[in-house]
């Protein structure tokens, strides 16, 4: 499934709901703090929506960090 696909129906891009990813898988970082780094680039975003973002793609980021890893 490509890109797009996995963001279909979602109300944010795909570029905000990676950033937040990101950042949550890389820094240890709470929702809500994630929710207000989001608020300061002008993005209004609660930090129960962060929550069920990490909670969708956390399989999919964790697969890629393996194959990434892997193809060192």
């Amino acid at each position: 499934m490509g890109r797009g696909g996995c963001f279909k129906g979602r109300q944010f891009t795909a570029e905000v709901i990676l950033w937040a990813a990101r950042w949550y898988f890389q820094f240890p970082i709470s929702y809500r703090d994630l929710e207000l780094m989001l608020q300061d680039r002008g993005i209004s975003v609660d930090h129960t929506t962060i929550f069920r973002w990490i909670q969708a793609y956390q399989a999919a980021e964790k697969s890629l960090s393996e194959s990434d890893f892997l193809s060192v």
